[in-house]
């Protein structure tokens, strides 16, 4: 995942309804190029063509490679895509892969859901154009249990071989701008379609299936999913807790280690001190303290906006691609579960529904990982507390 610099997300993303939710974090009018970025309605369908979309992936199976002793070896079996503007190379394939056009698969897509109602919210692309999406999403805010959170459909794709072409049906929680899907039931309402010659009949499938992915009945389940884990209380002691078995597992991931060292102690204590401090003090957490509801909230603030820093990334990138990828649905399907391990868990709760008939969490994890959890926790107990146990 690369970083993406200011000049890149000034120019190459476009931002809608600005006069309802305001400008975005990485708004600089000086970077703004000829014309803004930022939209105060809608943005218009064609200056998505004209500005993002105005070039096409062309693509060469004549390849060859050329050494430095002179000889000269034809690469047989793979097609090269470049773009058709600047020829940046986009990426290396099989000759059986199937481009995505980006103004056919994500534009023409969406159009059929753009109504009175339904606009295009945002749409960008990353990695030089490598990846794009269109966001399409309704003007007002929807509020359950005091949260207020906005739908979205997202139609994003690739030309790197990374991604699919990806339909999927996502909410955005206003106070934080964190990027959330309803994968915490069995199934997410999604729709991913392979570069394959298998893809083109899909095509029209995922016309039908956008409209029934972003239905009122969609919505509603994602509005009681948010009022289950708020009536679910969570006091200061058990997060305490939910932390230590949780952080482990995360910090692995920023320290790029996949066993137990100093270093990555260390980077348990960090994460800890983050992740305590949205859950106290941060005004994007602190307002859903003491429930389910705001331990997924402090964690996905953690992940979507604190991380990126460390890691060397920007927020919007990694919050696209983490969705793209599926990362924001496991990874919070994983903090539940930590935490229902160790909070009351409502017998009749529609979320988690894949634990066990014991009660116990389904957590698919390495034994190492365990291991790792319970070497952070002797590390950060208290001498106090060493003596107690």
């Amino acid at each position: 995942m690369s970083k993406e610099t200011l000049q890149h997300l000034n120019t190459n993303v476009l931002v809608g309804f600005v006069e309802k939710r305001g400008q975005a974090w990485h708004y600089r009018k000086h970077l703004q190029g000829e014309e803004p970025n930022h939209y105060t309605g809608p943005i218009p369908i064609d200056d998505v063509k004209r500005r993002l979309f105005n070039w096409s992936a062309l693509e060469t199976t004549k390849l060859v490679g050329q050494f430095d002793e002179g000889a000269a070896v034809s690469l047989q079996g793979r097609k090269l895509l470049v773009r058709s503007d600047t020829r940046q190379v986009l990426g290396l394939h099989t000759t059986s892969y199937i481009v995505h056009q980006f103004d056919k698969w994500l534009l023409d897509n969406v159009s059929v859901l753009l109504d009175d109602d339904l606009r295009i919210g945002s749409a960008g692309l990353l990695e030089d154009g490598k990846v794009a999406w269109v966001q399409v999403e309704r003007p007002d805010n929807v509020v359950a249990a005091g949260v207020e959170f906005r739908p979205h459909i997202l139609a994003t794709s690739s030309h790197d071989g990374k991604h699919p072409t990806l339909y999927k049906t996502s909410y955005t929680i206003v106070v934080c701008d964190n990027t959330r899907s309803r994968a915490l039931r069995e199934k997410s309402p999604e729709l991913r379609v392979k570069h394959s010659v298998k893809s083109l009949p899909r095509l029209l499938l995922a016309r039908d299936q956008l409209k029934i992915h972003f239905s009122d009945s969609a919505i509603d389940d994602f509005k009681r999913e948010i009022e289950e884990l708020m009536m679910i209380g969570v006091d200061d002691r058990q997060f305490d807790r939910f932390v230590s078995n949780w952080a482990p597992l995360e910090s692995l991931k920023v320290s790029s280690r996949k066993s137990p060292s100093e270093r990555s102690l260390k980077t348990v204590g960090l994460v800890k001190d983050q992740v305590q401090h949205l859950w106290r003090e941060d005004p994007r957490c602190e307002p859903f303290r003491r429930t389910a509801f705001g331990v997924l909230q402090t964690v996905n603030t953690w992940r979507q906006h604190t991380r990126p820093t460390q890691l060397g990334r920007d927020e919007l990138a990694t919050q696209y691609l983490d969705s793209i990828s599926g990362a924001t649905d496991r990874l919070d399907r994983q903090a539940l579960e930590v935490l229902s391990s160790i909070v009351v868990w409502p017998a009749q709760s529609r979320i988690l529904t894949s634990r066990r008939p014991s009660g116990r969490p389904r957590i698919s994890q390495p034994e190492f990982r365990t291991s790792f959890a319970q070497l952070a926790q002797r590390a950060f107990v208290t001498p106090q507390t060493r003596t107690r146990g």
